[in-house]
């Protein structure tokens, strides 16, 4: 009887020990996947410095914007001052005044504003779409990010939440645009501070796992 009650217990540590494999292999594949998913998202394995370095995106965002939308005023602006210049210049070249020496020189004035007119519309322009170009690699990249985070489910009317934060969250399609982008890093943000979280709980309860066993 008293073998029998030990090859019980025997079968019994062994039906604890594989349950505890089981679960403790379980754990580690979840941990590991919600890793691999952080990564896959945004390029980083850290998940503080995902955290700290698209809470700060907002404000980049805002910036580049301004500098896009001052590009194209001064494209613009330069635009205008080159017609004015090649209207006036015209004019003052089919006048038959260019015959003489003052006017010829106020010709050769002209061209040199003309130029130096052009050359900076040149460089507005092209600083303008190194920008355009940035903020729609930016926005490619939060839509990228966006997508692989749509499992993670927020409550529409959670506190803090802007009014556009609870319309997105209803949303199972969203598009970023320079109107809701904001909103869109702000539910980025808070998803990966689920998974941060969601992380740390795992590792904790692993640990916990690991006592217990080691000191049976």
């Amino acid at each position: 009887m008293e073998e029998l009650r030990n090859d019980v217990q025997v079968a019994q540590e062994q039906i604890n020990k594989d349950h505890f494999d089981e679960a403790k292999e379980k754990k580690l594949a979840e941990y590991e996947e919600t890793m691999r998913l952080i990564k896959e998202a945004t390029g980083v394995s850290d998940v503080n410095d995902v955290i700290n370095k698209f809470q700060s995106q907002g404000e980049t965002h805002s910036h580049l914007k301004s500098l896009e939308e001052q590009n194209r005023a001064k494209i613009q602006e330069l635009k205008e001052q080159r017609a004015a210049i090649m209207t006036e210049y015209d004019e003052l070249k089919y006048s038959g005044e260019s015959r003489h020496a003052a006017s010829q020189r106020i010709i050769d004035e002209f061209q040199e504003h003309l130029k130096e007119a052009e050359n900076k519309c040149e460089e507005a322009k092209n600083k303008y779409e190194w920008v355009s170009n940035l903020l729609n690699n930016a926005k490619a990249g939060i839509q990228h990010l966006y997508e692989k985070l749509e499992g993670i489910k927020l409550v529409s009317d959670a506190k803090g939440s802007t009014e556009g934060e609870k319309l997105l969250a209803m949303d199972d399609a969203v598009e970023v645009t320079d109107d809701n982008i904001a909103d869109i890093l702000n539910i980025c943000n808070k998803k990966l501070q689920i998974l941060y979280e969601s992380v740390q709980e795992k590792q904790k309860a692993i640990l916990e796992v690991c006592i217990f066993f080691f000191f049976l």
